[in-house]
């Protein structure tokens, strides 16, 4: 048996976890005392006499469960931002991105809501996301799908299929969050602001960005905003290899073809890498006055969505941002605006640093339930992740409206 992962990569995680799972299930299970329920590699198989449920329950998803699988590249452009620590503490049901740390003698006996507008004068975004746990589940039925193919190899491969899609649904999740968060910070918070008019303009911006950010100044961070204006100012620089841009794809087309690509070239630094763009830079929507949800419509749809947790008479905040589609939902009707950049020229320049992005992934796989009824065997995955920003780091947004054409957006201005 080979599992096959797009090019066979012995390197990847999923593929050791596969081949380390099936030796130590042959090990137990491949002597006459068990009734050779073992496979050897390359052969085909058959689901007679042998024990698949246990080599997947007992052997092949323990071993996945103790990698990192979520940082693979199954379709976060962020990924490089992100930091596997051993446990996320969350406290609160929403994830706040505040310009400071928590304060000294923070009283928690107060209501959430008090509690952030006594002790966080400068809230920035407000992603609503029910907690920061995520939760997805998979089923698999035994007798429909995971016995019916011609080789072992080809039985694990679809195994693995769904509980990466899982997991890549999270990525593609975790990605609409960051992005969301970034854009909104960008527009509303960031102190260094940049006009534009032009492709050219923009361009030249970047360049003149991208030496100001190396310098020791305190002209581009937002230090003066954390505890409420206490740090009047803070100094600090961002070396190259550091700065990361958010654009859109069009701009990065023509990025890709001036002087800044060199910059980072000459520096060693790959350029396409550090440079985060979307088709388009939307998709996510802040609230612009309290919603109650009050029907179970809603509640299903916002579960489905991954805000699990949402309940009939549940109130969601003004300014809180929702990275989902919320047309046809009756309680927001009026109450949103998209988080969108208002023209064509958008590139928000950022240290790394400036993105406080943790997650715990090892683990995240649970146990599973069996449902007899259904001949079923559901598993739940549980991932933890915290996304905040840091004033204290550079960032400078260049934005404008080119008045170009879209049909002309690949020639140069």
């Amino acid at each position: 048996m080979t599992v096959t992962d797009k090019g066979n990569n012995t390197d990847n995680p999923i593929v050791k976890a596969s081949d380390q799972a099936l030796a130590e299930y042959n090990k137990d299970y491949h002597t006459q005392y068990s009734w050779n329920t073992g496979w050897e590699k390359g052969q085909n198989w058959t689901s007679e006499g042998t024990q698949f449920e246990t080599l997947i329950n007992n052997y092949f998803f323990p071993k996945i469960r103790a990698t990192t699988l979520a940082q693979q590249n199954l379709g976060n452009r962020f990924d490089f931002l992100a930091k596997e620590v051993p446990d996320v503490t969350t406290w609160l049901n929403e994830d706040y991105v505040i310009a400071d740390s928590v304060p000294t003698g923070l009283n928690l006996a107060k209501p959430v809501e008090n509690m952030l507008k006594v002790n966080y004068p400068k809230v920035m975004t407000k992603l609503y996301s029910g907690t920061n746990f995520l939760k997805e589940k998979f089923t698999l039925n035994d007798n429909d799908a995971t016995l019916n193919f011609q080789t072992l190899g080809d039985a694990i491969n679809y195994v693995t299929a769904v509980y990466r899609k899982r997991v890549s649904d999270i990525n593609m999740y975790e990605e609409l969050m960051i992005k969301s968060m970034l854009v909104d910070y960008g527009m509303n918070h960031v102190q260094d602001q940049r006009k534009v008019n032009s492709r050219d303009e923009l361009v030249s911006a970047v360049g003149e960005a991208l030496l100001n950010v190396q310098n020791n100044s305190w002209k581009h961070n937002e230090a003066n905003t954390a505890s409420g204006g206490a740090v009047g100012r803070y100094s600090t620089y961002t070396p190259l290899k550091d700065v990361f841009i958010l654009t859109n794809d069009s701009t990065k087309e023509f990025l890709l073809n001036t002087i800044v690509a060199n910059t980072f070239q000459v520096a060693g630094v790959d350029f396409t890498d550090r440079v985060i763009s979307f088709d388009d830079l939307g998709g996510s929507y802040k609230l612009t006055k309290d919603v109650t949800i009050q029907n179970d419509t809603t509640a299903k749809k916002l579960r489905d969505l991954g805000a699990y947790e949402t309940t009939t008479g549940e109130t969601i905040y003004a300014n809180t941002v929702m990275p989902y589609d919320l047309s046809g939902l009756p309680e927001f009707s009026g109450s949103y605006q998209e988080i969108k950049p208002t023209g064509d020229l958008f590139a928000l320049i950022c240290d790394i640093n400036s993105v406080g992005y943790k997650r715990k992934t090892a683990n995240m796989l649970k146990k599973p339930f069996y449902n007899p009824e259904r001949d079923e065997v559901t598993y739940w995955m549980h991932y933890q992740a915290q996304r905040y920003i840091r004033p204290f780091f550079n960032k400078i947004l260049i934005s404008g409206t080119s008045g170009m054409n879209p049909a002309d957006k690949h020639v140069i201005d």
